[in-house]
């Protein structure tokens, strides 16, 4: 799975649970607010839990409807990080 380290690395899996580090998320409480907003109309993936002190995002979701490549690459497009992460890539 994609780890993109210090824009969006995951910190553990198991299948249909996934918690992501996103240091942007830190104190960012209005951006928090738009990702749960965002998250909350996608059926396959439920919310557990977005910490903005530690920056962390718990999800689980339907593996059955739903790979955690594209669980992740939905957070990735909802916080605007493609830039970041081609940066760190050096595209």
């Amino acid at each position: 799975m994609p780890n993109f380290k210090r824009v969006l690395e995951i910190r553990h899996y198991f299948p249909g649970r996934l918690r992501l580090y996103v240091p942007l998320l830190k104190n960012n409480l209005k951006l928090t607010e738009l990702l749960k907003n965002q998250l909350e109309k996608i059926g396959s993936i439920k919310m557990k839990d977005i910490n903005t002190t530690t920056g962390t995002i718990l999800l689980n979701f339907n593996e059955k409807d739903m790979k955690p490549v594209l669980a992740i690459g939905i957070i990735i497009k909802l916080l605007g990080l493609e830039d970041k992460i081609g940066k760190k890539m050096n595209l």
